[in-house]
């Protein structure tokens, strides 16, 4: 399934492609699968069955960032294609990801991409809609 998510080009930019050990693919793909829960570096860490300090250090050098910092990304990520294709408020993309506040998940997104969630959404529709009638 690893292989397929990559081969269709769904995995975020910079994740590692190459083999992965089994033990953190498994945490890999529950984060993938439920971006959503509340993971903790713990949680993570028991789900690839390492202590915690050696699943972060693995993580970090198997996939580039840490544990924490790349589920934000694909939290983010994850926003991104809720907000443009679906008509939930931010309010309930920032709570199915996770955040405990919609302000919480504004400032996340906006560090990741330079806009706010409401932003981000009009122009990203707004050129998806422009490349549409484009290439009517």
């Amino acid at each position: 399934a690893r292989r397929a998510w990559n081969a269709a080009g769904c995995a975020p930019a910079g994740w590692r492609r190459d083999g992965t050990e089994p033990q953190l693919a498994a945490a890999l793909e529950a984060l993938h699968q439920k971006p959503g829960d509340p993971w903790t570096l713990d949680e993570l860490a028991r789900v690839a069955r390492m202590s915690r300090s050696v699943f972060a250090a693995r993580f970090q050098e198997s996939v580039g960032e840490t544990p924490i910092g790349y589920l934000t990304r694909v939290r983010i990520e994850t926003a991104k294609g809720l907000l443009l294709r679906s008509e939930l408020t931010i309010g309930a993309v920032a709570s199915g990801l996770g955040y405990e506040s919609q302000a919480g998940f504004s400032r996340a997104f906006q560090r990741h991409t330079g806009s706010t969630p409401g932003r981000w959404r009009a122009e990203a529709r707004s050129r998806s809609e422009r490349g549409m009638r484009a290439s009517s």
